[in-house]
């Protein structure tokens, strides 16, 4: 396999190991690898705990479907949309066991087959926003209610 399938298809196990209960094999990373989230740079560990326990509890069925691949030089870029059950808390929003999507592009930089810098962002909150909007509107009308906790 060429240095440029082997970027690609690493890029893929990635996105695809963000979203699902799939491990993402450690030497796909550098030692020295940078994590970005949204331009926000974030830790090795903050990244293993987003991918395997944040997102894979919140939507456990997460299933990806990779829209577009691009790769030019060491770098590869990858749009792709997860879609699952929300059936555990996400972003602060309790499960409501509805079918929710987000949208992401993902930016890796590579040395021969290693990531050495990852770049995500997706619309995570934007599916959110309606479920916790909903989630507060029921909250607030069964405190007035006498319904509260």
């Amino acid at each position: 396999m060429s240095t440029r399938q082997g970027q690609v298809e690493i890029a893929l196990r990635v996105i695809e190991g963000l979203w699902t209960l799939r491990a993402v094999p450690a030497d796909h990373f550098a030692d020295d690898c940078r994590f970005f989230l949204h331009g926000r740079a974030i830790t090795r560990s903050e990244f293993a705990h987003l991918s395997q326990r944040a997102l894979s509890h919140a939507m456990p069925d997460a299933s990806v479907r990779v829209r577009r691949t691009l790769h030019t030089g060491d770098t590869v870029a990858v749009r792709a949309t997860t879609s699952g059950t929300h059936t555990g808390e996400l972003f602060g929003v309790p499960a409501t066991g509805r079918t929710v999507s987000f949208n992401c592009t993902a930016w890796f930089n590579f040395r021969g087959e290693q990531v050495r810098e990852m770049h995500i962002h997706w619309n995570g909150l934007a599916p959110v926003r309606p479920l916790r909007d909903a989630y507060d509107r029921l909250t607030r009308a069964a405190s007035v209610a006498g319904l509260g906790e």
